[in-house]
């Protein structure tokens, strides 16, 4: 390929590079007014009323909006009522000419509330006479709340999970709870709303990873066809999942507000407000798992609780991803079984955080693999090799076919990379010269790489020019991965004209409705309706320049901007003369392109190899080596895979050794470290001493374009299990609780220690 496969420029990396890229926190528009918002300082309550008389008389503040006003919209999938939900849930809204005055105006407001009982976490709110956070009950299923005595929100089995566990030669089982994480994206969740009273159009940009989704809601909320909200997300901050499916209620209250003044207004939320936005909630995981004396697996069992949060969004679709993403996927067997609760509670939303859940739900899934390989007496690369899915094998609820080609191989090169054979040893097994010890772990997960029929369908729009250019219509969201720049490859190579010749629109719902930038769907997604359209746009390229050669259309190629005869290339002419002959002037190919899980099941890959060492007199966990390694399919850009292999040292090295959000649950589920100096995200100086390249292995999936599939997600997945298996490797402790700071490390220590000396 000419294209394909070839490491260039990004599309936005000049922009990023000198500042001149304007991200949604820097619009300014003039008239432009503040938008902040008075914040619920309960749990659970209910606005009885809201007096805003004497704000309103302060000269510069315009307009306000409220919960009252919001009663019977929808937002986060919830018809909102006249209830708060989570403590610093937006009560009410101002629109001022600077923020001062719309924060002082804020403090004239009265705001009656009715207090109500709420509840905090899982335990609470799955008791029978728990107060019920929606009308519906407080365990989210598929069809909405239910009450908790009807039963888990999914259950999954194939073959008979219990009678193989208990007939199996060796058997491990273990629970394990995660924590609370911030997502920690530089840019906010901020917003423009600008309303346009003579054309009946508001236009919003908002730092999100789906402006379609945002589009929708805000739509809907407000009584206005799509074509009457234009949504753009031009440069995005980071996103990692918290701007996935989150419209949050201080866009829709921002849109109100521009209509009232018939002024733009500008949300840009404090790192304080930002931190109860979109959280990785909690959950407690529990694991059955089963052998034979030879290792092969014959049982599986996964039960999940999860905090959901005070709203629906995507609670199930995270749920799902903790287990079906997980027990049926990573490891054959002919028995699997999982059961998954997901409740609602008194808490900011779920969102997802890049793992969509089998994140979380692989970390425990990992241990109790490494358990089963120890109770059996094998080498836990040796116990992969021998039970991880192979191309064809059926995977996930639908059983589809695998596509992913590359694991048994990708295992392989990491452990050849990290020198497991020279350096695995039993646990507690290995000290070093400084007297810290040493441990090594190996850990896979596997994630999504494509969206089903019924979520979504990838759709994109190719145009080609007078002058030979190409502009490609293609809606996602690039929240830093380099997706656009993707999509000008494959456009570039699709329709055979260079790569420079090519723009792309993108964040934009102008163009064609193509999903979310989620689940490391949008190579596969997104990449195939744009191939698909630009294959669609070369067929009429050679159907016009057929008849200017005269030459038959099978004789014809399109290659580096010219039209010409695969049998004579010097008969040729350029695809600019084709577009500016007569009656054509634009070509445009359109693309769309779906698919079933029962049809394929192309799923993204990510084996994390680490060394650490642990000082047992402080506790302290260091990350002296890491790789990490992907089938990503085929690259369509190396460098841009590389970096996200890299991106594991922020979200998934954090997350384990240094991230919590502090919650106090006696004070209405208040977070205390509410900045970036009490939340402890590590930086690029202290994640790990070596990080060694990034094992790019290419199995070409036939489900992709080129062959290609995402992978973006899975590079977090397998670092927080891998780091947590090469702990018990040091000390011989095996942690069931993250994350791993230097006290617990400690404690569990000391509490070995004394049970020994007894």
């Amino acid at each position: 390929m000419d294209i394909v496969g070839k490491n260039v420029e990004r599309l936005d990396a000049r922009a990023k590079a000198t500042g001149a890229a304007k991200f949604t926190v820097d619009i300014r528009e003039v008239g432009m007014l503040t938008a902040k918002f008075l914040r619920s300082p309960y749990s659970f309550a209910q606005i009885v009323s809201v007096d805003t008389s004497e704000a309103e008389k302060m000269p510069g503040v315009y307009g306000f909006v409220d919960q009252l006003d919001l009663v019977g919209r929808t937002t986060h999938h919830d018809i909102l009522d006249d209830k708060i939900r989570f403590f610093g849930e937006a009560v009410v809204g101002v629109a001022a000419e600077t923020e001062e005055l719309a924060l002082e105006a804020l403090e004239k407001v009265q705001v009656t509330y009715r207090v109500l009982p709420g509840v905090l976490d899982f335990e609470s709110s799955a008791k029978e006479d728990a107060p019920r956070v929606w009308p519906g009950g407080n365990v989210a299923t598929w069809r909405g709340a239910s009450p908790v005595s009807q039963g888990s929100s999914l259950r999954w089995e194939k073959g008979n999970t219990q009678e193989a566990i208990e007939k199996a030669d060796h058997k491990v089982s273990i629970t394990v709870k995660t924590h609370t994480q911030f997502h920690g994206a530089l840019e906010p969740h901020a917003c423009t709303a600008s309303w346009d009273p003579g054309m009946e159009v508001l236009r919003m940009n908002i730092s999100s990873q789906g402006v379609y989704g945002n589009q929708e809601d805000i739509a809907s909320s407000l009584h206005l066809n799509l074509d009457q909200v234009q949504v753009t997300a031009g440069f995005v901050g980071g996103g990692f999942g918290s701007k996935a499916h989150n419209t949050c209620k201080e866009y829709l209250m921002s849109a109100i507000l521009a209509q009232r003044t018939l002024r733009p207004v500008r949300y840009e939320p404090e790192r304080s407000e930002e931190c109860i936005t979109a959280l990785r909630h909690e959950a407690t995981f529990s694991y059955e798992l089963a052998a034979d004396n030879d290792g092969t697996v014959k049982g599986i069992s996964m039960k999940a609780y999860r905090v959901g949060g005070a709203h629906t969004s995507l609670q199930m679709n995270f749920l799902l991803g903790s287990t079906e993403y997980v027990a049926p996927t990573y490891l054959r067997s002919p028995n699997v079984c999982y059961e998954g609760w997901s409740v609602y509670t008194n808490m900011p939303l779920c969102a997802a955080y890049r793992g969509f859940g089998y994140f979380e739900g692989g970390i425990g899934f990992a241990e109790a693999v490494d358990m089963l390989a120890e109770e059996i007496g094998m080498d836990p690369v040796e116990f992969l090799l021998k039970n991880v899915p192979v191309k064809g094998d059926p995977v996930s609820t639908d059983q589809g076919p695998l596509t992913t080609a590359g694991i048994r191989e990708t295992v392989q090169a990491c452990a050849d990379a990290i020198r497991w054979k020279a350096k695995y040893h039993v646990p507690g097994g290995r000290k070093l010269p400084d007297g810290r010890m040493h441990g090594i772990g190996l850990c896979h997960a596997m994630g999504r790489a494509t969206l089903p029929n019924f979520v979504t369908s990838g759709n994109a729009t190719v145009q080609v020019k007078m002058d030979g250019s190409v502009r490609v219509f293609a809606g996602i969201s690039d929240i830093g991965q380099g997706q656009a720049t993707a999509i000008k490859q494959i456009a570039a190579e699709s329709v055979g004209v260079p790569f420079d010749a090519v723009s792309v629109t993108w964040g934009d719902t102008v163009a064609p409705h193509t999903g979310d930038q989620v689940a490391s769907s949008t190579t596969m997604m997104t990449g195939n309706a744009v191939k698909l359209a630009g294959d669609d746009a070369r067929r009429q390229i050679i159907e016009v320049a057929a008849r200017l050669l005269k030459e038959p259309e099978e004789n014809l190629q399109v290659k580096n901007g010219f039209v010409s005869s695969i049998a004579d290339p010097e008969k040729r002419m350029p695809v600019s003369a084709v577009i500016k002959s007569p009656g054509v002037k634009v070509i445009t190919g359109n693309g769309n392109w779906s698919i079933t899980d029962i049809q394929a099941s192309p799923r993204s890959l990510v084996v994390t190899a680490c060394e650490v060492a642990v000082d047992t007199e402080t506790g302290k966990i260091q990350l002296l080596n890491m790789v990490q390694g992907t089938d990503c399919g085929r690259a369509i850009c190396k460098t841009r895979v590389e970096g996200q292999l890299d991106g594991v040292l922020s979200g998934g090295v954090g997350y384990v050794l240094s991230e919590d959000c502090a919650i106090d649950f006696k004070d209405n589920g208040r977070i205390l470290n509410l900045n970036l100096y009490d939340y402890k995200m590590p930086t690029a100086l202290d994640c790990v001493d070596i990080l060694q390249p990034g094992i790019i292995m290419e199995f070409p999936d036939e489900v992709g374009p080129y062959g290609a599939r995402g992978m973006g997600e899975a590079t977090l997945s397998a670092s927080a299990p891998a780091i947590m298996n090469a702990v018990y490797n040091a000390i011989g402790i095996r942690f069931e609780a993250t994350p791993l700071t230097c006290d617990k490390v400690l404690k569990a220590i000391k509490a070995k220690q004394n049970k020994e000396s007894i």
